[in-house]
């Protein structure tokens, strides 16, 4: 294989000029392979549980051709997924070793139905790929192929996004009536930005769904959209002189936006305080503190790893601890194995995930029908 390299080159080569670590150089080793940047030369590896770095020689690495990375590309389509896989479906010789997803195979052969505008178009689609792919020898047939199918293991569709062609479900005819562009001229009526201007086809996709449904629920904390509570300048003929000074407590808009998502919340230090407060009461704010430790951890000096990693273990993780928190057997065994291994500032990112989701579905619905946030609104400040 041409221009080809194994994982424990790549890793040396990261740490050489890097000055990276071992364990360092091979997440971003892995990293560069999931964002689509590197690939194996090889079918039926799954993104989510490849490692680069794992000093299996038999496997060869390539850097991605430019056109496919993610910042040279446009997002790829619904059809552009339907012609590819109806490209390894027509190339019989091909389907063992590159073969389609369960749901793919499931449900592409009541795609002629579902795409009846389309079809044609992926047919023609499909013979023009063929033809380009017979043009090349061997090698450059196989590099090819292996460069698509890394690329669609990064951009494949999900089965369970609604709509999606794989999902089974025929296209619906479009009603006049409740076109996106009207919600989003109703929602939005002062934007800076003129409606008129963007594509209907945009309109109607899901992206479009997802900002008018992020514009409705932000609205309400926008400064551009508020009149009576907040001055702006921006749409204010006249300067006012005075502004209140900061001081303690949050701002109206802020104490708001903690009530849109659990990451507002955790990414505001006001929030942080008053969340905190409200888990001691619960008797749960070892949860938040050891949060906090670990983001700590993750960009902290190198020197000073080994240290906060025996810190936040005998704290939170042993069950000798000071301030254990509540983490499944299994993710603690996983724990005690990784520091047998190699101490990583990325060792305690499984029982990160189990606790910030515990505050995340428990603590923090319980925290916005508390007192605490109840109050910490009601004494907001105006700008």
């Amino acid at each position: 294989v041409p221009d080809a390299f194994t994982s424990a080159a790549l890793v040396e080569w990261l740490m050489k000029n890097l000055s990276y670590l071992t364990t360092e150089a091979s997440h971003l080793a892995t990293l560069l392979c999931k964002l689509g940047y590197i690939y194996p030369c090889r079918f039926g590896w799954d993104i989510s549980n490849i490692t680069v770095g794992d000093q299996d020689e038999s496997v060869l690495y390539r850097f991605q051709s430019p056109f496919y990375w993610p910042t040279e590309t446009l997002s790829p389509t619904e059809t552009d997924h339907v012609v590819y896989a109806c490209h390894l479906l027509s190339r019989e010789q091909h389907s063992q070793e590159n073969p389609l997803e369960e749901y793919e195979s499931k449900y592409l052969g009541k795609l002629e139905k579902n795409m009846t505008s389309r079809w044609s178009f992926v047919k023609s689609s499909t013979a023009i790929k063929e033809n380009l792919l017979q043009q090349c020898c061997a090698v450059d047939q196989a590099i090819k192929r292996w460069q698509e199918f890394a690329f669609w293991r990064v951009n494949r569709p999900q089965m369970y996004q609604k709509g999606h062609l794989f999902s089974g479900k025929k296209e619906k005819k479009k009603n006049p009536g409740k076109s996106p562009s009207k919600v989003l001229a109703t929602s939005c009526s002062r934007c800076i930005y003129n409606v008129g201007v963007m594509d209907q086809l945009w309109l109607e996709s899901y992206c479009a769904t997802r900002i008018l449904t992020v514009c409705t629920e932000w609205v309400s904390i926008d400064p551009l959209f508020q009149d009576e509570m907040y001055y702006n300048p921006w749409r204010a003929d006249t300067l006012r002189d005075s502004w209140p000074q900061p001081g303690p407590g949050p701002y109206k808009l802020e104490a708001k936006s903690w009530a849109l998502s659990f990451e507002m919340l955790i990414q505001s230090d006001l929030g942080q305080q008053y969340f905190e407060e409200h888990l001691k009461k619960e008797f749960s704010d070892e949860n938040l503190n050891f949060y906090c430790e670990v983001m700590y951890l993750k960009c902290s000096k190198e020197k000073e790893v080994d240290q906060l990693i025996k810190a936040i273990f005998n704290d939170y993780i042993s069950p000798n601890g000071s301030t254990p928190v509540n983490i499944d057997t299994q993710v603690v065994k996983h724990v005690k194995q990784e520091l047998k291994q190699a101490k990583s500032r990325y060792i305690f990112d499984a029982a990160l995930d189990h606790i910030y989701t515990l505050m995340r579905k428990d603590s923090y619905k319980r925290f916005l029908t508390s007192n605490i946030y109840k109050d910490a609104v009601a004494n907001a400040k105006h700008p």
